[in-house]
């Protein structure tokens, strides 16, 4: 998958409970919820990332250097997107059609979700670009290792405006609704944006290592997931650190914040799924089924869908009674 950077800060992190010892009561709360419906295959190599695009699809990138785009219902892939000249590290959906992509070649490039040749490509990051989100209207947001993130005119194919201040790479990004970013890096913060101005709001510190992936909470709330394995609550307005939800055994690879916010789910590199209850902060489930780290989530209408290091995807349903 996307290979981070050393982490800065301590070389270690204190080690877990063990596996379950964080599920509610001692015990998984949901086993009949959440099991592996089935196993996307195709990629030659680690998935990277993934999105819902909408219509029952689902967007993938691979270390191998394409996007596959594939039928959630049948897990037919639908179309194989070769421009990029190495792996590609994000994925989003840009409106009903398109899709938008960050890639280790330095570039963000926009796509046909029904395939074909790359439409755009985006120049301007001097390293990896690691992460990429759409904003609204004909604009999407990318972050990289040159600690920067991008704000980009799609139809112009232009950077607008480039937002500076983290100490390091920047591993990952969300778009949190109200004109505003969220940013994580190595740097082992997290970074509020205004979009329009490039104004750096507030930066959120107290993960022990590099952060791996962030989310929207609700309105103004923050989640994120770190390799420091553990994944942290934010009240965005305050900064304040509500909860750190320990249980996970490695890196917390990616994190997102299931429909009415009832549930966060996690990935690991510990090859596990997690969800959590944010009424009571418990582990209500774990989950695995990859053979390899976990390392990027998309919810998709009526399941998750997982990206692994070994090369698959993996859709887990119903999310219905959760």
């Amino acid at each position: 998958g996307l290979h981070l950077p050393a982490s800065s800060g301590p070389a270690h992190a204190a080690a877990g409970q063990g596996r379950e010892a964080q599920l509610a009561g001692g015990v998984d709360a949901a086993p009949s919820l959440l099991r592996c419906l089935r196993t996307l295959t195709g990629h030659k190599d680690c998935v990277c990332c993934v999105a819902a695009l909408g219509d029952g699809r689902v967007a993938s990138g691979s270390d191998d250097g394409t996007i596959r785009t594939w039928d959630v219902a049948s897990g037919r892939c639908l179309a194989a997107l070769t421009g990029h000249e190495d792996t590609v590290c994000g994925v989003a959906a840009l409106g009903c059609d398109r899709l938008v992509s960050a890639s280790k070649d330095k570039t963000v490039r926009v796509w046909s979700a029904e395939g074909g040749p790359c439409i755009s490509t985006m120049r301007g990051h001097r390293r990896t670009v690691s992460c990429v989100a759409a904003l609204g209207p004909g604009r999407v947001v990318s972050g990289a290792f040159d600690r920067s993130l991008r704000v980009w005119d799609v139809e112009g194919g232009r950077c607008v405006s480039a937002l500076e201040g983290h100490t390091d790479v920047v591993v990952c990004l969300a778009e949190l609704g109200g004109g505003r970013i969220a940013s994580g890096s190595n740097d082992r913060s997290v970074a509020l944006w205004e979009a329009a101005s490039g104004l750096r709001l507030r930066r959120l510190q107290g993960h022990r290592l590099c952060v791996c992936s962030v989310a929207a909470l609700g309105a103004g709330g923050v989640v994120s997931g770190s390799k420091d394995m553990s994944v942290k609550v934010w009240d965005g307005d305050s900064g304040e650190c509500l909860r750190t939800l320990e249980g996970h055994q490695s890196y917390v690879r990616s994190v997102a914040v299931l429909p009415g916010a009832a549930c966060i789910a996690s990935a690991s590199s510990d090859r596990t799924l997690r969800l959590w209850n944010t009424a009571t902060w418990q582990c209500i489930l774990s989950r695995e089924g990859h053979a390899d780290s976990v390392v990027c989530i998309a919810l998709l209408a009526d399941c998750i869908a997982t990206g692994s290091d070994d090369g698959t995807l993996k859709l887990w349903g119903p999310t219905a009674g959760l």
